[in-house]
């Protein structure tokens, strides 16, 4: 009975090992948007070959995101999805004919090196002033290029979707219904390269029935979540946009007497703030929010805070 239902290239424990983490994986990228695909992606990796994995990987994460696009269909941008769909087949065009032709051992070496780039890698912040439509459709290109080498580019989707400011329930819909345009390609192009699937159907169906579980754990969990805590995790007032939209903001504040001060707590650290320093604080002296200079060598002088007499 287990026989039929496990393919012949894994053993029954790994193979609940991967059901119950195709549960968790899901829930994880329903609430927080990203996360799951990769983490799923190292799971499988432990113990299958990379020319099963990517195929099987990407009916997984197909079923996975299906549902979550089902669940949160009322969210999703479509005119995105249309233009990433260009993209999107293009790139999986490109990629298909150079996978077949990359050595496992080498495969495995670059699945591993973009996992560790993905965990432990600098967060992309790409400039929201210059991602145009051209511009969002040939970083798509290269995500969906990028699908057919290492599996899971949902990192990198994520960070392109963001250029177009939008937050948590939308840009978890979006993304969702993205990555199915992109696993759906991917697992097309892998079918016409001469993968069976038939040996993994039982084993998949679990995994999605799995995922899609996990899907509705996390979108209970994200709808239930604060917007603050649901983009940075921190009990604090949050601000996401340009350079420019944060020094609107910070003069809105402090022109009309709400503020008359602030207490900035990057998301990525130093990287963030370096780019509060190097960005926003110009902005904010362009308009004469903050000072050029420093008049005094003390809090006190910088605050402009009268002295006390000394008794």
């Amino acid at each position: 009975m287990i026989d039929a239902f496990v393919p012949p290239d894994i053993s029954w424990q790994f193979a609940a090992i991967l059901v119950f983490a195709s549960f968790f994986t899901s829930a994880l990228t329903a609430s927080l948007g990203l996360g799951g695909g990769v983490a799923m992606l190292a799971v499988m990796g432990a113990g299958m070959p990379v020319a099963n994995l990517l195929p099987v990987h990407g009916i997984v994460q197909l079923g996975s995101n299906f549902g979550r696009t089902v669940v949160q269909h009322r969210h999703v941008i479509w005119p995105l999805v249309m233009w990433f769909l260009i993209g999107s087949v293009i790139g999986i065009a490109f990629g298909g004919p150079v996978v077949v032709f990359i050595p496992d051992a080498f495969a495995k070496i670059m699945l591993r090196l973009f996992i560790l780039w993905s965990v432990l890698g600098r967060t992309l912040k790409p400039d929201t002033e210059r991602v145009n439509r051209g511009f969002f459709i040939a970083g798509d290109v290269v995500t969906s290029f990028g699908m057919m080498i290492v599996g899971a580019t949902e990192p990198l989707v994520a960070a392109l979707l963001s250029t177009r400011g939008i937050t948590k329930q939308p840009l978890i819909a979006t993304h969702a219904t993205c990555m199915v345009v992109q696993h759906g390609l991917k697992i097309l192009a892998f079918g016409l390269l001469g993968f069976a699937y038939a040996a993994w159907l039982p084993m998949l169906g679990a995994m999605i029935a799995s995922g899609f579980a996990g899907t509705l754990a996390g979108t209970l969990a994200l709808d239930n979540m604060p917007e603050r805590q649901a983009l940075a995790s921190r009990g604090h007032r949050l601000i996401v946009g340009s350079h420019r939209d944060i020094a609107d903001d910070f003069e809105e504040w402090f022109t009309s007497g709400t503020a008359d001060g602030f207490n900035v707590i990057p998301p990525v650290a130093p990287e963030s703030l370096e780019d509060f320093v190097t960005l926003v604080v110009p902005e904010l002296q362009k308009r004469g929010l903050f000072r050029i200079e420093y008049t005094g060598m003390t809090l006190r002088d910088h605050l402009g805070l009268p002295r006390p007499v000394r008794r």
